[in-house]
């Protein structure tokens, strides 16, 4: 389960990204599909955060690390840092939609109304700003997060990338 989360949060945060710089290239009539693929998959990504904490806290194995010292530490930072950023991008979001025209998140699963007064234009730039901002540097971390397990997987040879891939049965 933990790895099924852990690829599905991936899948996820990388498509939300390629949604939200592919409408930029599109007329403006046009965005509304992709934002609300994008708003949709958010609300769902919040959910499959919320269940993967919860299943990392109750229920998830504890595997032994894969590194020692400074690099075990550098690996704790990082998987925090990217769950702070992940949480911090999904409220921005939601707030981003509570902040528009209708103060309410669109989904495919319906509009979720805000439970706040209304935001000021400011505030919706700013939120807007932010998110964009937060994004880049998710993917940033995140490629780095890829590139230290490719380092371990072809360098060390460790296999801290294989403990990650779905195991095969038989």
């Amino acid at each position: 389960m933990t790895i099924a989360l852990h690829w599905l949060t991936a899948a996820l945060v990388l498509t939300l990204f390629i949604l939200s710089q592919t409408w930029g290239f599109l007329e403006k009539a046009d965005r509304a599909p992709l934002k609300l693929t994008h708003t949709t998959l958010g609300a769902a990504l919040v959910a499959v955060i919320i269940i993967r904490i919860a299943w990392r806290l109750f229920f998830g194995n504890r595997v032994v690390a894969a590194n020692t010292g400074l690099m075990d530490v550098a690996a704790k930072l990082g998987h925090v840092l990217l769950y702070i950023l992940v949480a911090l991008q999904l409220w921005l979001g939601f707030l981003i939609g509570w902040s528009g025209k209708k103060a309410s998140l669109n989904t495919f699963f319906g509009e979720i109304p805000s439970p706040f007064a209304a935001f000021t234009r400011e505030d919706h730039h700013f939120f807007e700003e932010t998110h964009g901002l937060i994004g880049w540097s998710i993917i940033i971390l995140a490629t780095a997060h890829a590139l230290a397990a490719l380092f371990h997987q072809y360098v060390l040879k460790d296999n801290v990338l294989s403990r990650m891939l779905p195991q095969r049965e038989g």
